[in-house]
């Protein structure tokens, strides 16, 4: 075959042919490729929600001891409140019991003292009239 005969249609054809056939499969292969990718798109994005529920997961627990720890501490702060009134409430106790004792004792002294008084003013007086 020589420059000035040209192809034939046959021989035009076949390279048509190639051509389209090279397009079709360029394509079928950037088809596949996009497809690919869309998969591995999805793959990542489930793996990220995976992550965001675990996330999510661990900040409940979190929370959860938050609150386990906080029911505690109003426990711990509500019996500390009560044994705190106890104690005070023991403390007046014992004061008033130590105030009625030194009470009891002055009295007892006032009334000893009073009857050393009277007994030795009647005994001055006494000796006065009997002398």
């Amino acid at each position: 075959m020589t420059l000035q005969d040209g192809y034939s249609k046959s021989e035009i054809d076949l390279k048509l042919d190639k051509i389209e056939s090279d397009m079709h499969h360029g394509f079928e292969n950037v088809k596949l490729r996009f497809q690919h990718l869309e998969t591995e798109i999805d793959r990542r994005f489930q793996q990220v929600d995976e992550r965001f529920k675990q996330v999510d997961e661990r900040f409940n627990q979190m929370e959860n001891r938050f609150n386990q720890f906080q029911e505690q501490m109003v426990t711990m702060i509500g019996q500390l409140d009560q044994s705190w009134d106890i104690k005070l409430e023991n403390y007046f106790y014992k004061q008033e019991v130590e105030r009625r004792k030194e009470r009891r004792i002055f009295l007892r002294w006032l009334i000893g003292f009073g009857l050393m008084l009277l007994i030795s003013v009647l005994s001055n007086f006494i000796s006065f009239y009997f002398k």
